[in-house]
């Protein structure tokens, strides 16, 4: 009997020590059949696509295509709102009178019996002081025969929302334009789709104003938020029927003058580019891709398993070349590498949306929250960090807000920032942050950038990397010792 068991036990190994073979040689086989499909679909696309970025170099060369007059003019929020209010004026320079007003009315669908020659008379005001040293960021009031109206724009394409800030511009409104013919409306144009804190406007606020409210996108929405901080769910009933980029596209498809349309259509580009989804090839090149594919199907398996595994490369990529910025960060630093001085890095991983970060600060710089993790420090910290996939940012960052720091009787945090400002021109007009700013448009995406970053991990230096690494240091080096400063003062 123990033969018989023996032997069966024998035959059982010996059938699952070929199966194993088998199944070896089978996967050998079929990953020495993707590498081949691979190769030959890159070999043949390779040359089409060579030829598309010739042609587009050339077409760039004689018609710049990609020129954009944004690149030379203020970008930041005062910056587009007043770009944004000047169309809106009739009575400002592009000459048009109500034309790009009386869109914008009909965008929003409002049916405020409001005429042509109403809307000619309109007052457009940028930065409207109300209450408590509150400013609404453009403010239209149109008079009818039978009442008053106006639309109220809070622009927010960077910031955080402030205490209470919604709900003040919605009372400010609803006391303002009480009488039975008036109107109002208050729009929320938000860069990326989110609606406001609800630090700032709250779900029961919503609802009271609710026939009054609507969230308008610069583009799309881009991404959903899990974050309980922002009344997200509530706010996807309270869409504008069209974005801020609809808007110009309507107006430019409409208008006569070249140079209006010229400059309308790079508005719109800069907001497809801030605040879209960037692509990381041309228009051509995507024509040539499909091209390719439909005269040569046996490679769309191919083409879809690449698409398929584009997320994970890119992830790769993007932390390795994360931990080089952080080593040569830490090697250029070297003079300021006490043993007080920490440079980590964090990656919280969320597939396209994983944010990477490198962290600067003192052992010694006080502690102003519980939290104290790499990613979250609890220090005033000097940082580097993606967006989601909005793109990287620099600047000096606080472990909590403005507001629960000076309840907690921190002085002086105003100064700080304006004297980092001072040394580092950046923006200030954020809760958390006391100076920060985007890195310049063709370096804040990575995506678009990941053949570029590979070679440079490979290489261990290049272009992307020392611009990084300089931008880095250069903001530390000022940075620090202005920090130091600060923190003598408060100990």
């Amino acid at each position: 009997m123990k033969y018989e068991h023996e032997k069966v036990q024998y035959r059982l190994e010996q059938f699952f020590d070929q199966m194993k073979l088998h199944i070896e040689g089978t996967l050998s086989n079929k990953k020495s059949e993707i590498w081949s499909r691979c190769y030959s679909f890159f070999n043949e696309l390779h040359s089409r696509l060579e030829a598309e970025r010739k042609l587009t170099y050339e077409l760039n060369r004689h018609l710049a295509h990609k020129f954009n007059v944004l690149e030379f003019l203020r970008d930041d929020e005062y910056g587009l709102s007043r770009i944004i209010a000047s169309f809106l004026n009739p009575r400002a320079n592009h000459g048009q009178g109500p034309y790009f007003l009386s869109e914008f009315y009909k965008l929003l669908q409002l049916d405020w019996n409001l005429s042509d020659a109403n809307m000619s008379e309109a007052e457009v005001v940028l930065e409207k002081e109300i209450e408590n040293q509150r400013r609404i960021d453009i403010y239209i009031q149109v008079r009818s025969e039978v009442g008053k109206c106006c639309i109220a724009i809070e622009n927010k394409p960077y910031a955080e929302d402030q205490v209470n800030q919604v709900r003040d511009y919605l009372e400010h409104l609803r006391h303002s334009y009480s009488s039975l013919n008036d109107n109002y409306l208050l729009i929320y144009l938000s860069g990326f789709g989110r609606g406001p804190a609800k630090h700032s406007l709250s779900r029961d606020d919503l609802l009271i104003h609710k026939e009054h409210f609507v969230v308008m996108p610069y583009c799309i929405l881009q991404e959903d938020t899990d974050d309980e901080t922002y009344i997200q769910d509530e706010v996807e009933d309270y869409w504008a029927p069209q974005s801020l980029v609809g808007w110009l596209a309507e107006c430019r498809a409409h208008c006569s003058v070249d140079r209006l349309r010229w400059f309308l259509r790079d508005i719109e580009n800069f907001c497809l580019h801030q605040f879209g989804v960037q692509p990381m090839i041309s228009d051509s090149e995507k024509s040539a891709v499909q091209e390719f594919l439909f005269a040569n199907p046996d490679h769309l398996m191919t083409a879809q398993a690449i698409a398929e595994s584009w997320s994970e490369i890119e992830n790769r990529i993007s932390d390795q070349f994360l931990k080089q910025i952080h080593k040569n960060v830490q090697g250029g630093l070297h003079e300021e590498c006490d043993s007080d001085l920490c440079i980590d890095d964090s990656i919280q991983s969320g597939g396209r949306n994983t944010v990477r970060k490198i962290l600067i600060y003192r052992n010694s710089w006080k502690k102003y929250s519980e939290k104290d993790s790499v990613a979250d420090n609890s220090r005033i910290t000097v940082f580097l960090s993606s967006d989601g996939r909005r793109g990287y940012f620099l600047g000096v960052s606080l472990p909590v807000k403005v507001e629960e720091l000076e309840k907690a009787g921190v002085k002086g945090l105003a100064n700080l920032a304006s004297r980092l400002n001072s040394v580092w021109p950046g923006k200030i007009d954020t809760e958390s942050y006391l100076v920060w700013k985007y890195f310049k448009d063709e370096m804040k995406s990575w995506d678009q950038q990941i053949p570029k970053l590979f070679q440079e991990c490979n290489e261990k230096d290049g272009e992307i990397t020392k611009y990084y690494v300089d931008s880095i240091i250069d903001l530390a080096t000022k940075a620090i010792p202005i920090i130091d400063e600060f923190e003598d003062t408060t100990t």
